[in-house]
């Protein structure tokens, strides 16, 4: 297998940079990252869709991006807008602000310009410094660069959603999953700071127990990271400390990063 690794993507960024491989006749992808120094590192992950060389712009879809971009790619795009980063395309301004409409009817908000971008590599090489924040694709290589606190992130949230609203063949309830799962992260996001407002401290379990009982909502726990984020994110408020990890909680997360 041989893939482009644009030189100005390694020299500009931070750390390194992020590529999603597609091995022939696998059913699986890999994840590569690449430091600065040419060391690399790769990660397993199950492929959700086979990847295609062009879009369609008359029929985009969730399906048609994912395989597109590449599932990596997507989820780091879904990633960025769910947590409110900046993402920069480098090149074909026309179809990110097709894709961006698209989006539109998940993250009603979001607004090309403005939340998303298309800009030239000149630009980008010359004014570096200005998207040191900002999530950078290389449109002609899916290249990334991330502007994550996080490590390697594994976007396991994103890969359990969209590998549930897939099973619908159905593209506009895909799109409707979509939005509902973002709308429930914040009613529960909402719900659980209100919970604990005159709380000290409470497990992941016990919170868990809680919400069931209560108020029959349903949280996995693959999800508690999640709603930490949304909260300070959304809300301005920070609960990391209130909600403590359980033994189960912290193994949990230990094997997601084997």
């Amino acid at each position: 297998m041989k893939y482009f690794i644009p030189k100005f993507m390694l020299e500009k960024s931070k750390n390194g940079i992020r590529v999603q491989l597609f091995p022939e006749e696998c059913n699986h992808t890999f994840i590569a990252f690449i430091d600065k120094k040419l060391k690399i590192k790769t990660k397993v992950a199950e492929k959700l869709l086979d990847f295609k060389d062009s879009l369609d712009l008359r029929e985009i879809s969730i399906e048609n991006l994912i395989s597109f971009f590449g599932q990596d790619v997507f989820f780091n795009i879904f990633h960025a807008i769910f947590f409110r980063f900046y993402t920069v395309f480098i090149g074909r301004e026309e179809i990110i602000n097709i894709m961006t409409q698209f989006l539109r009817k998940i993250f009603t908000q979001l607004e090309y310009g403005r939340h998303i971008f298309a800009i030239d590599q000149e630009e980008f090489e010359r004014n570096t410094k200005k998207y040191k924040d900002f999530l950078i694709i290389d449109f002609n290589s899916n290249i990334v660069i991330e502007p994550y606190d996080e490590e390697e992130e594994i976007f396991d949230f994103e890969f359990k959603l969209f590998k549930k609203v897939l099973q619908n063949p159905d593209q506009n309830v895909q799109i409707l999953d979509t939005y509902s799962e973002f709308e429930r992260l914040i009613l529960l996001t909402d719900t659980i700071l209100k919970e604990l407002e005159p709380i000290k401290q409470i497990s992941e379990d016990d919170l868990m127990k809680e919400l069931d009982e209560k108020f029959q909502m349903k949280i996995n726990r693959y999800e508690i990271p999640i709603i930490k984020k949304l909260s300070e994110i959304y809300y301005g408020t920070d609960i990391s400390k209130k909600v403590t990890r359980t033994v189960v909680g912290q193994m949990s997360s230990w094997f997601e990063k084997i």
